[in-house]
């Protein structure tokens, strides 16, 4: 069985860029708050709740 090769501009997310400077980078706009140390992203409502105590 042949592999074939996934072709990066038929499908753009698989680019890479080793640039660590993002196009738009926030750090140009906002600055840094030292006021917590973790942040959680969720989009269940049960977690959300749980987490508020709710």
């Amino acid at each position: 069985m042949e592999s074939k090769k996934i072709d990066s501009k038929e499908f753009p997310i698989l680019e890479f860029d080793e640039s660590r400077l993002a196009i738009i980078e926030a750090t140009h706009f906002i600055k840094p708050k030292e006021e917590f140390e973790y942040c959680v992203i969720t989009f269940f409502r049960d977690v959300i709740e749980k987490m508020r105590g709710n």
